[in-house]
């Protein structure tokens, strides 16, 4: 593990290599604001968060009045998410 000349390199190191439940978004020099308190998922509730999210913009989108909204493959999918979402 090679060290900064001031040595501060080598302990930045060993310090980040630890396990850590919290996190910092950052841009550049500014600060992205994030959830106080981060809240680890299980793969089955961060699918079915997505999921919902997709169940969601679909229902925009078929009542929207664009013309994809006619769309009977769209719709039929939409019922299919829609009821495997209340069988889950």
């Amino acid at each position: 593990m090679a060290a900064g000349a001031d040595g501060s390199g080598g302990q930045s190191f060993r310090s980040s290599d630890a396990e850590h439940d919290a996190f910092e978004l950052w841009q550049k020099d500014r600060k992205v604001d994030t959830a106080e308190k981060f809240q680890p998922m299980s793969l089955a509730e961060l699918t079915q968060a997505h999921q919902q999210i997709v169940i969601e913009k679909e229902e925009t989108i078929v009542k929207s009045n664009w013309t994809i909204a006619q769309s009977k493959r769209l719709i039929e999918r939409l019922e299919r998410l829609k009821t495997g979402r209340a069988a889950g």
